[in-house]
């Protein structure tokens, strides 16, 4: 791909649907995490000959299932957890974490990051900083584990927090205004004032984006490494406590 754009798709009431598409080549249409089908469709079916490179980050249905129609009506390859391909039979090649894969002339590091579910990957393009990070990241938060364990959860936010602070973070949930609602509400219990300030400041530019129905994704992660109470935890027994209190609140 050459002259590159991201698109944001909204599904569900919180959910994103992200593509990646070329100019140059409208026919090619990279998509993660289609959790439905519909509105990508609608979108698609001016175009003839449409091919679509589909990945995706872990098997629960708000991200796959747009799977079935998309396949039924496009021209699809698909990539996903090895380990869930009986639960998404879509799913054609299967990763385990660690690959390198190009595709549609991008370069992705494919990250094994458990914790939110056992088989949750993301994808890494490092020329173009971008990362898909499925629910494992949220800006100013972090996903909840069904699957994995506390020590789990935090190693893999380790593993995201060493990527460069330039890198855009594409997660697929717009929980920014409720992560924002907890970090401060923590940060006031630990008497944090500096943080809570900058958190109320973030606040306020979330709440200014909401109000105009616009998207808080794409994030830098550099910011939210600075924000984020989750990546500001140093040990995986403060993760626990952190993401147990957010559980309840």
């Amino acid at each position: 791909m050459s002259q590159l754009s991201t698109r944001i798709i909204p599904a569900y009431t919180d959910n994103y649907i992200f593509t990646v598409e070329d100019a140059e080549n409208s026919n090619l249409v990279l998509v993660i995490d289609p959790g439905e089908a519909s509105t990508l469709i609608k979108d698609l079916e001016s175009r003839k000959n449409v091919k679509l490179k589909i990945l995706i980050t872990h098997h629960h249905w708000d991200h796959v299932d747009g799977l079935s129609e998309l396949t039924q009506n496009f021209s699809c390859e698909v990539w996903g957890p090895e380990v869930s391909r009986n639960k998404v039979p879509e799913i054609q090649h299967g990763l385990k974490g660690g690959e390198r894969l190009q595709i549609a002339g991008l370069h992705f590091d494919v990250l094994k990051l458990p914790g939110h579910t056992l088989d949750h990957l993301a994808y890494f393009e490092a020329e173009k900083g971008w990362l898909f990070s499925g629910d494992v990241l949220f800006r100013y938060g972090c996903g909840r584990l069904f699957e994995g364990d506390f020590s789990t959860a935090y190693q893999s936010l380790q593993q995201i927090k060493s990527l460069p602070d330039s890198t855009l973070v594409y997660c697929t949930h717009e929980y920014s205004q409720k992560n924002l609602e907890f970090s401060m509400a923590w940060a006031k219990k630990q008497q944090n004032q500096n943080l809570l300030k900058k958190l109320v400041e973030a606040h306020q530019e979330i709440t200014a984006l909401r109000e105009k129905n616009q998207p808080t994704i794409p994030f830098l992660l550099g910011k939210d490494k600075m924000l984020n109470p989750f990546l500001l935890a140093q040990t995986p027994e403060e993760f626990k406590e952190l993401r147990s209190a957010r559980n309840n609140f």
